[in-house]
């Protein structure tokens, strides 16, 4: 066991534990608009399906669409049209049939995706019938049943529905609580009442004494010129390869998911879980990681390994090292985790390796996929720390240090983030440098404070970052 000296959150207990009376305010709310599309070749399927989605319709949980609702004398297009556009969730039941159809696979599918990917719709296949569908944009999302079993392949088929009503009754669940923090707060509301709530939050801060109004990252000046991370923010480092930005953010995750005990989800689509573990291990414990990967330690590295494993144990650090992870499945993910445990920090390592933008260089795309980072950190109240990759033109300059116009096609982040910074370690270009071990951390975008740079040593055999001491003065 390892004793801690006790932490007061101040005011960011509010923010990352879940609101209870969420649920009140749900069963408040008008059903979710419910969209089948399916291939009149499986009518049989669809019309199992609107059998075992009867008591979500009973409860006045959903109101369930098909085109078989149009009244005659409509024209059809334009009411599977408005239809679609106005459903919060769209069911797609996947099937070779499907596939070959040129307006449920070239119209529907393409709509629904568009509003997926935008957050407008939430879109959920059902696979029936086997097909070979892998390489589809639509087998990226979570399908139902479970496994991506195939309806018609199970041998009770009543077992099968029961398991994708289950899987629909889940995603209406979600989508009522992003409706409801979507309308929790917003529109015009008046500053007397907002005021009342800002002094108490300042009533509260100064009581405990806080160095920073936000969650502290362990950086000293880098929290002094931010105010530490705040709900809703969304933070940038951005560098080269190569830099320590992998690193930083583990620097960062450890102190708040270990030292402050606060819920961190950690995104690693470089990194496997077991290399972040290692490095948080051997940040933890002073060992050079270099040793640890060979098992070369002194007898007096132990109690350091064993106390930093048992620091590790109990921390609330979470790890998805998936390799290919979208926006809309982190998001599920964290909205999960939120509800479950509570939920203080999102580290997305890297932005870049997002699959939605992997391979994207449209400069319209990007700029909607960052807005979209922004607004999950709005929803969730949870701030968001990303990295993110400079440009390579930056290392054609004499002076290689990077500034925000070498984000070049990502410039939006300079717009959406709340602060961007930009590390550099001089080391990578210039081995015999005089500042060795020295990294610079930019502050090129600051809400909440001055721009600067705050400088650190940075030891990536330890994985350490620390603040230099004289950047007190400095500051």
């Amino acid at each position: 066991m390892i004793a801690r000296e006790p932490v007061n959150y101040g005011s960011w207990s509010n923010y990352y534990r879940r609101d209870d009376k969420m649920s009140d305010q749900i069963e408040k709310n008008q059903p979710i608009s419910v969209f089948i599309s399916y291939s009149h070749k499986d009518e049989s399927f669809r019309e199992e399906l609107g059998t075992h989605l009867s008591i979500l319709c009973r409860q006045g949980l959903i109101s369930e669409w098909n085109d078989r609702k149009i009244i005659p004398g409509k024209k059809w297009e334009e009411e599977i049209n408005a239809y679609i556009e106005k459903a919060d969730l769209i069911l797609l039941l996947i099937s070779p049939d499907f596939i070959a159809s040129e307006y449920c696979y070239g119209i529907e599918l393409k709509k629904a995706l568009d509003r997926h990917e935008n957050n407008v719709s939430k879109v959920v296949p059902v696979l029936i019938r086997p097909v070979d569908w892998q390489d589809e944009p639509i087998s990226r999302i979570q399908a139902l049943p479970k496994d991506a079993t195939p309806v018609s392949t199970w041998s009770d088929r009543d077992e099968a529905w029961i398991d994708v009503a289950k899987g629909i009754r889940t995603a209406v669940s979600e989508i009522n609580k992003t409706k409801y923090r979507s309308i929790q707060k917003h529109g015009l509301l008046s500053v007397s009442g907002r005021l009342k709530e800002d002094f108490k939050q300042l009533v509260k801060l100064y009581k405990d004494k806080s160095e920073c109004g936000g969650l502290g990252t362990g950086f000293k000046l880098f929290d002094k010129c931010t105010d530490g991370i705040h709900p809703s923010d969304f933070v940038v480092i951005a560098a080269r390869p190569m830099m320590g930005k992998t690193d930083f953010l583990v620097n960062v995750a450890a102190h708040i998911g270990i030292d402050l005990n606060v819920p961190v989800a950690f995104f690693s689509m470089k990194l496997p879980i077991e290399q972040i573990t290692k490095k948080l291990i051997c940040l933890k414990a002073n060992i050079n990681s270099h040793y640890f990967n060979k098992g070369r330690f002194e007898d007096s590295d132990w109690p350091r390994l064993t106390c930093a494993a048992g620091a590790l144990h109990a921390s609330r650090i979470y790890i998805d090292d998936s390799p290919t992870i979208s926006i809309e499945e982190l998001r599920t993910n964290v909205i999960k985790l939120q509800q479950d445990t509570g939920l203080g920090l999102i580290v997305i390592d890297s932005l870049h390796h997002l699959s939605n933008v992997q391979t994207e260089t449209d400069l319209n795309k990007i700029s909607v996929f960052t807005r979209s980072i922004k607004a999950l950190a709005r929803e969730l109240k949870v701030p968001i720390l990303a990295s993110a990759q400079v440009a390579r033109g930056v290392e054609l300059k004499t002076d290689k240090r990077p500034t925000l116009n070498d984000l070049d096609i990502w410039h939006s982040l300079v717009e959406d983030a709340d602060v961007v910074s930009l590390l550099y370690y001089d080391q990578i270009y210039n081995n015999y440098t005089e500042r060795q071990n020295i990294a610079e951390l930019i502050l090129g975008k600051n809400r909440h404070g001055p721009t600067g740079t705050v400088e650190f040593n940075y030891d990536n055999a330890f994985n350490l970052f620390s603040e230099i001491s004289n950047n007190d003065n400095e500051a």
